[in-house]
């Protein structure tokens, strides 16, 4: 299994005087799917935008397989995919349009034109593949988003809020591949404010709140220490914020 490695070292951001983070760190090995929990601006999207080089810290980095995101952007972004939370797709490209793209960004082998076939197929987004993107639902987009992501085959992948738009039966599909996707060696690191994705996938968990790192571990060590019942009432307990989380067992 390659070994990779995501390192958060000392990481503050300052949009003008307003501190977002506060000095974060994480460290998160090959095959974690690390969960990063937390209320609506605790600072969790912006930790992802640097982690994928698309904002500047103000102090602090993130290193990706020995790769400075602030010093060696280039190298430490060969590493990478990111699923954001608002995709922006070019809107009159296809999805076979959009394949086309990422391989050829990529510089990907022609076989993954089979694979995203085949993913096409499992997502039941086959009949999709010649329609422009404008005319897509945000479920079938979001999906699409996916596939692309997976063709790439990152070491590591950067997901904020995976799950909107899609339907139970997708969000399963997706689920289970970013856990085979793990057991490769993958390092998924995924925002998210449903609980049952955090609670079904992530090995550990990180609880943000106002910026600051307020508890890490297993979702087990997390209720212990807080001595809690669940992750929901750990959440509500380090960040005070009960109205923020989704405790759904469906999406």
């Amino acid at each position: 299994m390659t070994k990779n490695s995501l390192r958060i070292e000392n990481l503050t951001k300052f949009f003008s005087k307003h501190l977002v983070l506060d000095n974060l760190n994480i460290q998160i090995s090959s095959g974690e799917i690390y969960g990063f929990l937390g209320p609506n601006k605790a600072g969790k999207t912006t930790t992802i935008k640097i982690a994928a080089g698309l904002i500047l810290p103000s102090s602090g980095d993130v290193i990706i397989n020995g790769n400075s995101i602030t010093s060696s952007p280039v190298n430490a972004k060969k590493n990478i995919a990111l699923i954001p939370d608002h995709p922006f797709l070019y809107p009159y490209m296809t999805p076979m349009d959009y394949i086309f793209f990422i391989a050829s960004a990529y510089k990907l082998e022609k076989s993954v034109f089979k694979r995203a076939l085949e993913y096409f197929e499992l997502l039941s987004i086959t009949s999709d593949a010649s329609e422009v993107i404008e005319s897509l639902s945000l479920g079938t987009i979001q999906k699409l988003v996916f596939i692309g992501a997976f063709i790439i085959n990152p070491s590591i992948l950067l997901i904020d809020e995976p799950m909107v738009g899609l339907d139970p039966v997708s969000a399963r599909i997706i689920k289970d591949e970013l856990k085979n996707m793990a057991r490769n060696g993958t390092i998924v690191f995924v925002s998210t404010h449903i609980l049952e994705m955090a609670t079904s996938i992530c090995t550990r968990i990180g609880i943000i709140h106002k910026g600051s790192l307020r508890a890490e571990g297993t979702i087990k060590e997390l209720v212990k220490s807080t001595k809690t019942k669940n992750l929901e009432e750990t959440l509500i307990k380090l960040t005070d914020e009960s109205d923020y989380f989704d405790s759904s067992t469906e999406i």
